[in-house]
């Protein structure tokens, strides 16, 4: 866990603003809920939580560290960001209901396994 002060949360707010994404859409790449996020943004939450962190990072490329002590760049290689379809698909996968994420993993799990017998030639 990551402690919140004035500093971080105007390093975190840039993150919201640069994703391109309202803030209901945000919380949703990072896992959490939009109260949740309202929250930490208003500094009613004392702490990010380590899955968020790791979330910001994967999700949006955010250096944990520059977010946390201003050191280094604020993003990692541009790589490491997800597309805009891959926000979508995230976003549109949260809201499924319990079934249709559970065929979702088959049809996932299926082209996985279809992808690597394809690089096996």
């Amino acid at each position: 866990m990551i402690k919140l002060n004035k500093t971080v949360l105007q390093r975190f707010e840039s993150v919201i603003k640069n994703s391109g994404l309202n803030k209901k859409e945000f919380a949703a790449t990072i896992g959490l809920a939009p109260a949740s996020l309202s929250e930490l943004t208003s500094g009613r939450t004392k702490a990010f939580s380590n899955p968020v962190l790791k979330a910001m990072a994967a999700v949006h490329g955010v250096n944990i560290n520059w977010l946390t002590t201003g050191k280094e760049e604020p993003y990692t290689s541009s790589n490491a960001m997800a597309s805009t379809f891959e926000f979508d698909l995230l976003y549109k996968y949260r809201r499924f209901t319990t079934i249709n994420k559970d065929t979702f993993g088959i049809f996932y799990e299926t082209l996985l396994r279809l992808q690597e017998e394809k690089e096996k030639g």
